[in-house]
C-alpha cells in the first residue's frame, strides 16, 4: 500500500495527508487492532513454517532460516518508529526463501514408486 496507493493519494488529494500519517485514522482504532493481529499471525506463521521446514529436513535448511528471519522483519517494517527499510529487507529474504524452496521442489528427481505389500494382521493378534 505504501508503495503504490499512498504516493498517488498524496499527490491527487492534499486533504489526505492527515489520513496517511502513522497517527491518522487509517492506523488507529479497530484498524490498528486488525493490523496488529494480522501482522502477528503472519510473523508467527512464517516462524513456524521455518521451524517445521528446518525440522523436517526435506527442503533446504537455509530457506527455513530465511523464513524465520524474513517474516518478523517484514512485519516490523510496518511499525512507524522502526522504519520501512526492515519491511523491504524482510520481503527480500522471504522471496529468496520461497524461490529456494520452489527451485528445490522443481529440481527434485521423481523417485520410482515402490510397491509395498500390506499384510493384514488377524484381529486380536
Amino acid at each position: 500500500m505504501e508503495g503504490l496507493v499512498v504516493p498517488v493519494l498524496a499527490q491527487t488529494n492534499p486533504q489526505a495527508q492527515g489520513l496517511l500519517t502513522p497517527v491518522g485514522p487509517l492506523y488507529s482504532g479497530s484498524n490498528l487492532a486488525y493490523y496488529v493481529i494480522a501482522g502477528l499471525a503472519f510473523a508467527i506463521g512464517g516462524i513456524f513454517t521455518g521451524i517445521m521446514t528446518y525440522v523436517g529436513n526435506v527442503l533446504p535448511r537455509w530457506s527455513s532460516i530465511l523464513f524465520i528471519i524474513g517474516a518478523p522483519l517484514l512485519v516490523l517494517g510496518f511499525v512507524p518508529s522502526v522504519g520501512f527499510l526492515l519491511s523491504i529487507i524482510g520481503a527480500v529474504l522471504l522471496g529468496i526463501g520461497y524461490f529456494w524452496v520452489g527451485y528445490a521442489l522443481l529440481s527434485q528427481q521423481e523417485a520410482p514408486a515402490q510397491s509395498q505389500t500390506h499384510t493384514q494382521q488377524p484381529m486380536g493378534a
